[in-house]
């Protein structure tokens, strides 16, 4: 037990150090792209400059990484990612559990703003992340697109999926390392509103990565989910999709029992064929 706390700490120490070095980078680099902006401006130039800051940022933290866990496979020959290929079965019934997660999500939402008390509970958190998603998608440029389908799926998953699960299954049952790694996945970002969603997000990617141990596959889940949260923010997604996507997503719950199966069944198949 002793074991399994100081290893959840540590990684927890880990994480918060990994975060300020991101920040630290993130600020750096808004130093180099602002240093002619004058102060009254700033705050407005930073906001044209995010999707910028957030890609280079990310870019080379990215890199950092892969470089550390390619030392770290060379000193103790254990691989922290994995890149397993895997079959059609496998991807479909990945792309089912996530597009169902999705569902849980759409439903969380519709709760938290048609019941008046949790609305209450959650009002900050909702302003603030309808304040960052407007924010977003009024500066919505090619760059801050890069960052939030492709950069921030490679990042997150390298360090929540690969290199979390990777610190953990020394003294954590499979089971164990899917909730603590998508505990850990939603408070890093550190919003109560969307907690519950990337909670969710955060179990359904950890499944599909510990089953089939692709790396790939998960930041395809990944971007997959980010694509549809971003499509589902724009004006254009009116009524009539909506209602496509909750059928789509509605439907995807009924498989996700097969799905999963399918997942285990087909990944344990093909780790056997390729020891």
């Amino acid at each position: 037990m002793k074991n399994k706390i100081v290893s959840i700490l540590k990684l927890i120490g880990i994480l918060i150090l990994l975060q300020i070095f991101m920040l630290a980078i993130s600020s750096f680099i808004s130093l180099i792209l602002l240093k002619n902006v004058s102060q009254t401006n700033y705050d407005k130039a930073i906001l044209g400059y995010n999707g910028l800051i957030l890609a280079i940022s990310s870019t080379i933290f990215i890199l950092i990484m892969i470089f550390i866990f390619r030392r770290n496979r060379k000193k103790k020959k254990k691989e922290i990612i994995k890149f397993n290929t895997v079959n059609k079965t496998c991807l479909i019934s990945s792309i089912i559990l996530i597009l169902s997660a999705n569902f849980y999500m759409y439903v969380y939402s519709l709760l938290i703003s048609n019941i008046s008390f949790l609305e209450d509970i959650f009002k900050k958190s909702i302003e603030s992340y309808n304040t960052n998603m407007t924010l977003n998608l009024e500066k919505a440029s090619l760059s801050m697109l890069f960052y939030v389908i492709i950069l921030a799926p490679i990042l997150e998953e390298l360090i929540y999926r690969a290199y979390c699960s990777y610190k953990l299954e020394d003294n954590f049952s499979k089971r164990s390392i899917i909730i603590i790694t998508a505990i850990l996945f939603a408070l890093a970002h550190a919003n109560l509103f969307q907690s519950f969603g990337v909670f969710v997000t955060g179990i359904v990617l950890a499944i599909v990565y510990l089953n089939t141990h692709s790396i790939s596959l998960t930041i395809f889940c990944h971007m997959l989910n980010n694509i549809i949260a971003t499509i589902t923010e724009q004006s254009f997604f009116n009524e009539y999709l909506t209602i496509l996507y909750v059928i789509i997503t509605f439907i995807c719950v009924f498989l996700t029992k097969k799905a999963y199966k399918n997942l285990k069944d087909n990944a344990l198949i093909y780790n056997v064929e390729n020891e």
